[in-house]
């Protein structure tokens, strides 16, 4: 259960996601087998709305995969096309994100380390029996945490350094209003029933309501049935509605202009008309014909967008695969993620070697391009220095030339990091395979069509923008519009 469980036009989503060494299933359901999502998809007072479940890699031996990388997993799936080809769930107008336990606290990191993303649109934040500032009884169980290397559960211990930073930064935030944001926050009210003679509540109501005036005791609820309402008529339901109601959140159609197609932030054909055509995507589309390529630019810059178009406009259809969770990953690793992807398995088992990852890769793709056309896009590769570039850029060399109808197969990948070619004469004969573009920021010429292109799509009769205001990242344009029309509202 990852990804969108209810897909439609409604500009309201909620997404759900679950908490430690949980998933969407566990999470959500109770034993009878009532699923959470499900109610609210069958609540009419919600008004349809659609729904999404985000999952996050949380194990008892996930070592040193902490908040931070949870975050950035959830929140690339968030910025993603789906490969059913529905937007990305940011794309909605009102989001509401539904969090229990270390799924909140995910969530409030998301929303302040990304704050630019949610200009203009308004958020709801509903937290249920989250430990925003920590959990004593993650401390009494340090020692498990240790025994087994678990960054994240030593990070939900009370006060940890992680959470006493978030917790000033989110608290900035919401003084800054600098987005629409509002909350709710339940919590519980009896221990866990399965720590026998314990009158400790896993998260209490100092950690679980810190930030929103709307903190609501869900009475006969422990740190698990809190987020498992057996009927429309529970009341960790009924809050939820109550605030989402209150709130204003379950408008099926709550502004024209924020929702206009000029401020996409994925590409899709219907956005064909607002897309600012530049020299740079011209010489990609040309490029493609003859090699694969890796294109590499700051974020913000319109690599994936630019990207996008090029299959859709060439009517293909790559698999798509992000490293951008992957942050601090060595290039093996980063090899071994793209072998699981590409193979569709949930993990490796038995670990292996890079060479034998290249090996069953290598040997994938030529299945596939036996008989057709074979496009691989990986993006967000989190490379940091020339190093790490030139033993990835080996690894891909190594699948390039050994697949055995060229013709065939193409990949495409991207990254913020770029490289000094002349400076290593090592990859003179990996890029006889493939080509390395830059992706440079805009000129002005371009910042300035692309705001003439949104004005006109938002009827605004007098332009306030200047493309020197921007410095060439046309994420900024659209972000400037997105507060500008929240100020109007």
């Amino acid at each position: 259960m990852n990804g969108w469980h209810e897909y439609n036009s409604s500009n309201t989503v909620f997404i759900y996601i679950h908490g430690l060494f949980s998933n969407s299933e566990k999470c959500w359901t109770t034993s009878e087998g009532v699923f959470w999502p499900d109610l609210l998809k069958a609540d009419p007072r919600f008004n349809k709305p659609s729904i999404y479940l985000a999952e996050f890699y949380t194990s008892i031996k996930s070592n040193d995969y902490g908040i931070k990388n949870c975050a950035t997993e959830v929140f690339s799936a968030l910025s993603r096309t789906c490969n059913n080809n529905h937007p990305a769930p940011i794309e909605k107008t009102n989001i509401i994100f539904v969090g229990h336990s270390t799924g909140g606290i995910i969530a409030r990191y998301i929303i302040e380390a990304n704050s630019d993303a949610f200009i203009g649109k308004k958020i709801g934040l509903c937290l249920y029996a989250s430990p925003s500032y920590g959990s004593k009884l993650s401390n009494s169980l340090g020692w498990l945490a240790s025994l087994f290397n678990n960054k994240l559960a030593k990070e939900l211990s009370w006060g940890s350094s992680i959470l006493d930073d978030l917790d000033d930064r989110f608290l900035t935030l919401l003084e800054s209003k600098q987005i629409d944001i509002s909350g709710m926050e339940a919590y519980e009210n009896k221990a866990p029933f399965k720590i026998p003679f314990s009158r400790k509540r896993v998260v209490p109501k100092i950690s679980a309501a810190r930030y929103f005036s709307k903190r609501v005791l869900v009475p006969n609820t422990d740190h698990s049935s809190i987020s498992k309402p057996t009927s429309t008529d529970s009341l960790s339901h009924q809050y939820l509605f109550d605030f989402c109601k209150h709130s204003d959140l379950l408008t099926s159609n709550r502004t024209g202009l924020i929702s206009r197609d000029s401020l996409f932030d994925r590409y899709e054909p219907k956005y064909e008309n607002y897309y600012i055509e530049r020299e740079a995507d011209i010489e990609l589309s040309n490029q493609i014909k003859n090699y694969s390529i890796w294109v590499c630019g700051e974020s913000g810059t319109g690599k994936t967008a630019s990207i996008t178009r090029m299959f859709s406009l060439q009517k293909q259809t790559p698999q798509f695969i992000s490293l951008g969770r992957y942050i601090d990953h060595s290039p093996e690793s980063l090899i071994q993620e793209t072998y699981i992807e590409i193979s569709n398995k949930q993990d490796l088992g038995k670990v292996i070697g890079v060479n034998e990852c290249l090996s069953r890769i290598i040997n994938e793709i030529n299945y596939l391009t036996r008989e057709s056309t074979y496009l691989l896009f990986i993006e967000e590769i989190p490379i940091t220095d020339q190093e790490m570039f030139s033993k990835f850029s080996n690894f891909i060399y190594i699948i390039i030339s050994s697949i055995e109808k060229q013709k065939n197969f193409r990949i495409v990948l991207s990254s913020i990091y770029k490289p000094n070619i002349d400076l290593d004469p090592e990859l003179i004969k990996t890029f006889e395979r493939f080509k390395i573009l830059e992706w440079n920021r805009w000129n002005e010429k371009d910042i300035d069509r692309l705001i003439m292109t949104i004005s006109k799509d938002l009827n605004l009769n007098e332009n306030p923008l200047t493309a020197a205001d921007f410095n060439g990242t046309p994420r900024s344009v659209k972000n400037k519009f997105r507060e500008l029309i929240s100020r109007v509202r």
